[in-house]
């Protein structure tokens, strides 16, 4: 669960909120020769435990918690800039406090210059026993920002709320509104999932806007775990777009495709490799990551040291181990150049957030769909999970959104994974 900052004292934690300023006050006594401000530190610690709080009521006890100072000053919620009422200073105190005092565990982020830095913290069981009393009175409310817009160094900015953008939010808060009121279940690790959906655009309304889980548990689970998932106590399927992005490309310059034809398929032959099922499907799925890398980066020599990373990467987690660690990314590459010559064009232009859109628009239409029917699906950027009994309707579904989207039917492939 990551944890946000709450805007408004959740009252019915008061009792609690005081008791923990009493104990804050007095392990910090010696520690500023002021007093603490009263309103800054009851906003403070208010808003960390109904956090807390909201994890034990999903079944989580790690989180992920913010470090980073601005979010403890203004945040942006659907476009409209917010003041955190409480203090960055106080906030940390009292986790370090609750840390020193055995009421949770912290493992701190090391600083990367090329990967988010996050903190990750436990709640022990002697806190989880002082909120316990508390759950009675939770009456969880949807993800309130779920349209997010951000500029080119990835920092949200605000804007105006335009009517289709309301119809935008509107549309979400009802889908997380019927998420609210589902259980989600992965049976092999008995799992309970309380997932809320936001929104994600880049620079404008015209690049990226997928839709993403805002604590990643169920998009970020891999594949073969994903097939274990229970919707209220259902059995589910996934349903997917097969090779959406270059068959949207494809479809965009007018060019019909057979059935069959895959933009993945390269030959190990290439490489020196035995031509085996097991090494197709471990070059077809480096080769996925390369065309879709190829479609995002704005030039080739990002797309190539993006792919040699992704590839080296997946090495160390144990993937692709019949592909030797010398492999040539420029081969792969080019190989991908020759399956798709019509639209090697595309590569190395920054194509994949218009794109995005594409696909967020479509996964819209499904979502809308199937929300208005209170019938409760999980996006996977490209796929969609739910309930078994609803799989040949979740099929012509995709396809007529597809159809409304881009305006014609050809290149569409549906299927069941």
């Amino acid at each position: 669960m990551r944890y946000t900052l709450i805007h408004e004292i959740t009252k019915y934690l008061n009792p609690l909120t005081n008791h923990f300023i009493d104990k804050f006050n007095t392990h910090y006594s010696t520690l500023q020769k002021r007093k603490f401000d009263d309103e800054l530190l009851l906003y403070s610690i208010n808003s960390l435990l109904t956090n807390a709080l909201y994890s034990i009521h999903n079944n989580y006890t790690t989180g992920v918690l913010p470090m980073n100072r601005n979010k403890y000053i203004t945040t942006i919620v659907n476009g409209h800039e917010i003041k955190f009422k409480g203090c960055y200073k106080y906030s940390l105190l009292f986790w370090e406090m609750l840390e020193d005092l055995n009421y949770i565990s912290i493992k701190r982020g090391q600083r990367s210059y090329t990967k988010i830095c996050y903190s990750y913290i436990t709640l022990l069981e002697p806190l989880i026993e002082l909120l316990t009393p508390y759950l009675k009175n939770v009456n969880l409310l949807p993800l309130n920002n779920c349209i997010i817009l951000r500029d080119k160094e990835k920092n949200t900015v605000n804007y105006k709320r335009c009517k289709l953008i309301r119809h935008k939010i509107n549309l979400i808060n009802n889908y997380n509104k019927l998420l609210l009121n589902t259980s989600v279940n992965e049976i092999s690790t008995n799992s309970d999932f309380c997932i809320q959906f936001h929104r994600i655009y880049n620079t404008n309304f015209e690049k990226g806007g997928r839709y993403y889980e805002h604590n990643g548990l169920v998009q970020c689970m891999k594949s073969s775990l994903r097939r274990n998932i229970l919707i209220n106590g259902q059995e589910t399927v996934e349903v997917d777009f097969k090779s959406l992005h270059p068959r949207l490309i494809y479809t965009a310059s007018g060019i019909d495709l057979a059935d069959d034809f895959d933009p993945y398929a390269i030959s190990p032959i290439l490489f020196g490799l035995s031509d085996t099922p097991e090494v197709r499907k471990q070059l077809r799925r480096l080769a996925k990551f390369g065309l879709l890398i190829l479609i995002n980066a704005s030039n080739y020599h990002k797309s190539r040291g993006a792919l040699d990373k992704e590839f080296n990467e997946a090495k160390i987690e144990g993937e692709f181990d019949l592909l030797p660690d010398d492999l040539c990314i420029r081969t792969v590459i080019n190989a991908l150049k020759k399956v798709n010559p019509n639209i090697a064009k595309c590569f190395h232009t920054g194509l994949g957030s218009l794109l995005q859109c594409h696909d967020s628009d479509i996964a819209e239409l499904i979502i809308q769909h199937f929300t208005d029917k209170n019938i409760p699906i999980i996006p996977i950027h490209d796929s969609f999970i739910i309930a078994k009994e609803f799989e040949h309707e979740m099929h012509d579904v995709m396809k007529s959104s597809y159809k409304c989207i881009m305006k014609t039917s050809s290149n569409c492939i549906v299927e069941t994974k």
